[in-house]
């Protein structure tokens, strides 16, 4: 990608720049998205500040990226609250359940029990 961004005129960067603000607006690609528009801002940076007409469109760039990238990180933040939750059900179900079993009198009595039985039947 870099290689390519960086043999790419300016005159198609204006246009490059037009066209990542229409998928940003159809949220296509939002990080793939803004990966391009830093690297093209690095590359094309004193360009870019002479022409005043990309302040606008970058401006509407950056506040619409912005609130994408925070509703993606949101979705995240959710999904791994999420899976933590999952982790520590799953967690308590197995020591749960071993627990149980170690708690239970009853198990190893009646394995002992039956030894007993047998010991004094044997005798």
């Amino acid at each position: 990608m870099e290689e390519a961004l960086i043999v790419l005129p300016f005159e198609h960067v204006e246009k490059l720049i037009h066209l990542l603000l229409k998928m940003i607006s159809s949220h296509l690609e939002v990080e793939y998205c803004c990966n391009v528009l830093l690297y093209l801002l690095k590359l094309h940076h004193t360009a870019i500040c002479n022409r005043k007409s990309l302040f606008n469109e970058l401006e509407l760039l950056w506040q619409r990226l912005r609130q994408q990238l925070v509703e993606k990180k949101n979705r995240i933040g959710f999904n791994l609250a999420g899976m933590k939750y999952l982790k520590r059900q799953i967690d308590d179900e197995r020591t749960g359940f071993v627990q149980e079993i170690a708690a239970t009198p009853s198990a190893s009595s009646a394995f002992n029990s039956k030894k007993k039985r047998k010991a004094t039947t044997e005798a």
